[in-house]
């Protein structure tokens, strides 16, 4: 809507006021948004909600930041009755019923002070003008809070979501094990559920064997194991999303054989049953999709291939009149 309000001012006036009229806190918080831009809210129109707001309204940072924000702003383009009315308030600080029974007296005396001297400083850091009584009030107890002497318009509101990059965990001790122990270890551990924030042993061994070297040894190892592997369906889906033909080697691998690894997998995809086909249809059809055009996969049948996947897919299939699929991504869709 800011951006609107920048290209057509009057294009963006209805919605703002629509949100007026609404009385949920998603609404209010738009509008008290909407209303820092003087084209979009009167001065009147931003004292009137001012002056009409109740406690948790006025107080409440972590449910209405933006009230916050807007009374801060748009301080000093209020008249000066209206000005006086919210310094007076805030120079009260917020009610005692904002805080539990059994808080302790003098703890919640401090708070409601921190709450009043912060809000209006938070109005000089907007660069508005405080009345002189409200002024004066401010500055002779400011000095008990030295983090607010320098604090910025946003302090007190709640923080928003932020991400960051969790590296790669791999277990080092599939290293130690080898063919039919080490699909049993992994296949153990991929079942596993999450123990806690750090504690997951399928994410660990999913890390191991997403590195490339590591792929190479579980395809050994499924090769030397009855039936290609056929009772650890769990590796055989993890190893179909991590085996790539794009995968980067380490310096000073030997050249990788693409026609002959994908062979090689195709051979062992051929013995497993259909339960395990099953179980690792989402790994296989990736680990399909990604050697395609990777390596020549005609030994491949292509009605398996195709097969796999429907198989995928099949769940999304939406039969309506005459059993046509109506489904956008079902493979059958028309049919």
């Amino acid at each position: 809507m800011t951006r609107i309000a920048d290209l057509v001012v009057t294009d963006a006036l209805p919605f703002v006021k629509r949100w007026r009229l609404v009385g949920s806190p998603v609404h209010i918080r738009l509008w008290a948004a909407a209303a820092r831009n003087s084209r979009l809210v009167s001065a009147e129109e931003a004292a009137v909600f001012l002056l009409g707001l109740d406690d948790r309204e006025f107080w409440d940072l972590h449910v209405f930041p933006e009230i916050a924000e807007l009374r801060a702003t748009r301080f000093d383009d209020l008249d000066q009755q209206t000005q006086k009315a919210i310094a007076i308030r805030l120079c009260k600080g917020p009610p005692r019923d904002h805080w539990p029974r059994k808080a302790e007296v003098e703890k919640i005396k401090k708070a409601r002070l921190y709450w009043a001297v912060r809000e209006l400083k938070r109005i000089e850091v907007a660069g508005g003008e405080l009345p002189p009584d409200a002024k004066s009030w401010l500055e002779a107890r400011i000095g008990q809070f030295a983090d607010l002497e320098g604090m910025t318009i946003e302090d007190g509101f709640p923080e928003g979501t932020t991400a960051q990059w969790v590296p790669p965990s791999p277990d080092d001790r599939y290293d130690t094990l080898e063919g039919a122990a080490r699909l049993r270890a992994l296949e153990t551990a991929l079942a596993s559920a999450r123990g806690g924030w750090d504690d997951d042993p399928a994410e660990r061994a999913n890390d191991w064997l997403r590195q490339p070297e590591k792929t190479a040894l579980v395809l050994d190892d499924l090769a030397v194991v009855a039936n290609g592997g056929d009772e650890f369906p769990r590796v055989w889906n993890r190893f179909g999303w991590a085996h790539s033909p794009n995968q980067s080697e380490t310096v000073g691998a030997p050249q990788r054989d693409l026609q002959g690894e994908a062979d090689h997998v195709l051979a062992l995809l051929n013995q497993l049953s259909e339960n395990t086909l099953s179980a690792a249809i989402e790994g296989v059809s990736n680990w399909l999709d990604s050697w395609r055009t990777g390596s020549r996969l005609r030994l491949w049948p292509a009605g398996v291939a195709k097969d796999l996947a429907d198989r995928r897919e099949g769940d999304e299939c939406q039969r309506g009149e005459r059993g046509r699929c109506r489904s956008q991504r079902c493979p059958r869709r028309g049919r």
